[in-house]
């Protein structure tokens, strides 16, 4: 069993937190000491570090890893050994495993909306492109070893603001044929392994394409291509079975997808794609594909059962969690978050949420009791939301705020890390559950705050329950370049399917917008996203410009929402490409006067000599 090695230190790193575990070691959330930034650290398994030579080839597997740079290649900073246990330290990803995310997904017959698995893909492919031709190889590529995170910028201005970071690199090799191993021990992760790979051929880039392959399958249908428990089934279907015609398996799937997926899986490395980046390129025409026909969703599939990482993503902030998304076999169990008091005067209270929905108020029957003034009887509620905590005023006399923005009643808005809720005299924080500050109450024991006064109200017979319709929304990216997509992501968290419209606004009358009006139909409970294309208009002669655009996010009851954003645009001239013509052009007349006078000598080479000596004068 594997040591927990926590608030210890290696080298100048110091472990702060378990992230997972895997078939590998332990991965550990940790910091620098000498650079005060944070790292992630994996520190191998001692039965692993114990095999012969395997110490030698970790730390040249690690050397080769730390070569390569790439933005869709996890960064290596470092490696050694401490206390006999080879580590690696590199860079502390904030995003998701797209294997834990795609698991959860499959639990509820859902996919990822097919823009972001040709983006993620084609950024992976790009990867192993780059790697292979550094002469280095995967050898396990599957989408525990795939984080996402959010991205700032894209190739393309409709591409989703997603970045996939591929982790592990060359360590698999370690655990497979440079070593020794007991006898008829197969290491690896069957389900995604090459043929060549099986059969224990010599492998190369294009083994990494078939797994790539078998990646974009999983993606695409929401399943694998074979079911395999033991290595006699891997042998069989990847050796021998063909895969199954992925257009047959999901039929909404683009022709082109299910050719590109086909290909990628061919048993023969020569009847794959040759390289990363060819397998990326494909899978960049059929995004630009779909991109044309508009079909953000795949045909057929009806919006609740297609999910975006973009939402998923903007709907945990919590990323410090890392044990859900650092690509570890085994997640370890998730901490209660914790909601933090402070009334000034007071030490801060902590309190465990240990459950989905809590009640604030000076009553005693409050799960959470705010004695103090301008706080009513029933003040609040704090709800669990489609992964997200929100906050509800339930009516109070003298409101509830949202950092400085008052709350309109009964209404769910989203709580983010860092933001404050002011509840009278009481500032109300969340904090990431770190499974050492929080303060755990019994769920019917409610907390007291010490205050001016103390009353005690009985609770209402009937529990107040959030209206039929509410409707939250946010906007992403806010600020755009000339052009782009703009993505306006709705929660439905009433109880109704409801039509949503989104309607965008230019108040300046300067922008381009594809659809002025769109329309969306979400469950409760459910999520959806609607994308507007914005351009600019580019004045001809001018200085840089920021058009501002809004959002208005309604149904037929009332206006829920007004995002807002803006286009920024340069002109075609700038002004000071007009001054700098105008001077050069005074410059030339004032020695050409000169030399027509016969002030000075005329000769090209004596013009031109001039003609720099002028401009260092002015």
């Amino acid at each position: 069993m594997a040591v927990d090695l926590t608030d210890q230190t290696l080298g100048h790193y110091r472990l702060e937190d378990l992230i997972g575990r895997g078939g590998m070691g332990s991965v550990y959330r940790a910091v620098d000491l000498n650079l005060a930034r944070p790292v992630a650290v994996k520190v191998m398994d001692e039965e692993l570090a114990s095999k012969p030579d395997f110490q030698e080839k970790f730390l040249d597997e690690a050397k080769a890893a730390a070569s390569l740079d790439h933005p869709s290649i996890v960064h290596i900073y470092d490696s050694g050994l401490a206390q006999e246990s080879p580590y690696i330290v590199m860079e502390l990803i904030p995003g998701l495993s797209l294997g834990t995310y795609i698991n959860q997904l499959a639990a509820s017959g859902q996919v990822i909306r097919l823009d972001e698995t040709l983006l993620l893909t084609k950024q992976v492919a790009e990867a192993l492109g780059y790697a292979h031709r550094k002469g280095v190889l995967h050898q396990d590529v599957k989408p525990d070893n795939i984080l996402v995170k959010e991205s700032d910028q894209t190739e393309r201005p409709d591409e989703p603001l997603l970045r996939a970071v591929l982790t592990d690199f060359g360590l698999a090799r370690l655990k497979r044929g440079d070593i020794v191993v007991n006898q008829g021990e197969v290491v690896g992760t069957l389900d995604y392994m090459s043929p060549e790979q099986l059969l224990g051929q010599p492998v190369d880039g294009r083994s990494d394409i078939y797994s790539l392959g078998i990646v974009l399958f999983q993606l695409a249908t929401g399943r694998l291509p074979f079911q395999i428990e033991t290595l006699a089934d891997a042998i069989q279907n990847h050796v021998n079975e063909p895969p199954p015609v992925p257009l047959e398996t999901y039929p909404g799937m683009p022709n082109s997808l299910s050719r590109v997926i086909w290909k990628a899986m061919a048993k023969q490395p020569t009847d794959r794609y040759q390289s990363g980046e060819e397998m990326a390129q494909a899978l960049g025409q059929v995004a630009e594909e779909v991109a044309k026909t508009g079909g953000e969703l795949m045909n057929a599939v009806d919006q609740s059962s297609v999910a975006s990482m973009v939402i998923a993503l903007d709907e945990n902030p919590n990323l410090a969690d890392t044990s859900r998304w650092m690509g570890s076999d085994q997640a370890l169990p998730p901490v209660y978050d914790v909601l933090r008091v402070v009334q000034e005067g007071q030490e801060p209270e902590w309190y465990g949420l240990q459950k989905r929905s809590f009640t604030l108020g000076r009553s005693e029957g409050n799960d959470i009791v705010l004695v103090g003034s301008n706080v009513s009887r029933w003040h609040a509620r704090l709800e669990y939301i489609n992964s997200g905590w929100h906050i509800i005023d339930s009516g109070s006399t003298n409101g509830t705020f949202l950092d400085k923005t008052k709350l309109d009643p009964q209404r769910a808005y989203p709580w983010r890390w860092g933001q404050v809720v002011h509840v009278g005299p009481f500032d109300l924080y969340l904090q990431p559950g770190t499974g050492s500050r929080e303060r755990v109450l019994p769920e019917a024991e409610p907390a007291y705050f010490d205050s001016a006064y103390n009353e005690t109200v009985p609770p209402p017979a009937v529990p107040l329950a959030p209206p039929a319709e509410i409707i939250t929304a946010d906007l992403r990216p806010k600020e755009l370049k000339q052009m782009g997509i703009c993505r306006i992501m709705i929660i439905n968290n009433g109880h109704a399917s409801t039509p949503i419209t989104v309607a965008a606004g230019d108040p300046s009358g300067r922008l381009m917008v594809d659809t002025p009006t769109k329309q969306v139909t979400i469950g409760p409970d459910q999520k959806g996203v609607v994308d507007f294309y914005l351009e600019g208009r580019r004045p001809f002669i001018g200085r840089r410009q920021s058009y501002p655009f809004t959002m208005h996010v309604s149904t037929d009851k009332r206006e829920w929402d007004v995002l807002t954003g803006h286009v920024k645009v340069k002109p075609i001239i700038s002004v000071w490409l007009i001054l700098l013509l105008m001077l050069l052009i005074f410059a030339l007349s004032v020695l050409t006067v000169r030399f027509i006078n016969g002030e000075l000598p005329w000769t090209p080479q004596s013009f031109f000599d001039a003609f720099i000596n002028y401009l260092q004068g002015l």
